[in-house]
C-alpha cells in the first residue's frame, strides 16, 4: 500500500523519501534477474532429464507428468522473478529521480523568512514571516506531492504515469 502524500507535511515527505535507498533496491533487482536466469536453467533440466530415465509403465508416465508440471512451475517462478526485477528497477529509478528533483526550499521565500525573523521590531516582519513560511510549505509540499505521485509505480487514477 502506498502512503498518502496529501496528509504528509513537507518535512515528513522529505524524511520518508530520504530513507529510501534506490541503490539497495536496484541491487535486489539485479539479484532477482540473476536468479531468474539460474531458475530458468534448472527448469530446462527438469524438462529434459526425466526423459532419460529408462522406465516404463504407469509409474513412469505419472513421474514424467509430475516432472513436466514441476518444470512448468519452475519456469513460472523464473518469469515471476524476472518481472519482480523489472518493477524493482522501475521503483529504484523513480526513487532516484524524485530524490534528485524534489524541492528542499525556495531560496527567495527562505531569504524573506530569515530577514523577517532577524528584524522582529519591523511592523511588517510578522506578516512577511507568515507569508514566506506559507509559501515555503505550500510550494514545497505541492511540488513534492506531484513528484512523488509521478514516481512511476503509482496505480492511482489521478497519477499521470499510472500503469494501464
Amino acid at each position: 500500500m502506498s502512503p498518502t502524500f496529501d496528509n504528509m507535511s513537507h518535512e515528513r515527505m522529505l524524511e520518508w523519501l530520504d530513507a529510501a535507498r534506490s541503490g539497495e533496491i536496484q541491487g535486489a533487482a539485479d539479484r532477482l534477474l540473476s536468479a531468474a536466469s539460474e531458475i530458468r536453467k534448472i527448469a530446462e533440466d527438469l524438462k529434459v532429464r526425466p526423459q532419460w530415465v529408462e522406465w516404463k509403465g504407469q509409474g513412469a508416465d505419472a513421474f514424467r507428468t509430475w516432472s513436466a508440471d514441476l518444470a512448468n512451475a519452475t519456469l513460472r517462478l523464473a518469469d515471476y522473478s524476472e518481472g519482480a526485477s523489472k518493477w524493482l528497477g522501475e521503483a529504484s529509478n523513480a526513487i532516484a529521480s524524485v530524490q534528485s528533483s524534489i524541492p528542499r526550499t525556495e531560496a527567495g521565500a527562505q531569504a524573506n523568512l530569515e530577514a523577517a525573523l532577524a528584524a522582529r521590531n519591523d511592523p511588517d516582519a510578522s506578516d512577511v514571516a507568515r507569508k514566506s513560511a506559507e509559501t515555503l510549505i505550500e510550494s514545497g509540499r505541492g511540488t513534492a506531492k506531484r513528484r512523488l505521485r509521478r514516481c512511476g509505480g503509482c496505480r492511482r487514477r489521478t497519477c499521470s504515469r499510472r500503469r494501464r
